[in-house]
């Protein structure tokens, strides 16, 4: 039962992720980064906050901003904050690895310059990026996926 209820409680985060830049216009940092921020204690404004200089790949085309967001996810979660502690510093950066890899599977890079400079879809792609070009995959379906791949994180980790 108690996994059932994790589900439909990330399933939801998910959508939410979906429609914080659907529909409220938020970065795609900012995105997945809000829909899972009370869990770590964190506020909507604070989530918005820190997340804000890191959608459209940092404001400059690299890293994906929700890639970024599920990275800070993860980091949130697992991050170490010792000093010198070089094993734990060594497993955090290869769950971001895996996690980068897992992304990058579904979307086909992790650089937002990539991801845009993907062959155009066809004219049933559901919705365009920030600036109006439609892609293969558009930016609200990598901030789905992110938020899936947080989603399926943390609920393994719970």
């Amino acid at each position: 039962m108690h996994n059932l209820i994790l589900e439909f409680m990330y399933e939801e985060r998910i959508e939410n992720a979906v429609r914080n830049f659907k529909e409220d216009g938020r970065n795609c940092c900012q995105a997945v980064v809000m829909a899972f921020a009370d869990l770590f204690g964190f506020t909507e404004h604070q989530a918005l906050m820190m997340s804000a200089a890191l959608g459209h790949g940092h404001g400059v085309e690299k890293t994906c901003g929700a890639l970024t967001g599920l990275q800070m996810l993860v980091g949130m979660k697992k991050g170490n904050f010792e000093k010198n502690n070089r094993p734990a510093h060594k497993a955090m950066y290869m769950l971001d690895k895996e996690l980068m890899d897992r992304y990058a599977a579904q979307t086909g890079a992790t650089d937002c310059h990539d991801l845009l400079a993907l062959p155009p879809a066809g004219p049933d792609t559901p919705n365009p990026d920030a600036e109006g070009n439609y892609h293969l995959i558009p930016c609200w379906k990598k901030v789905e996926i992110a938020a899936r791949l947080a989603a399926e994180y943390l609920e393994k980790e719970a």
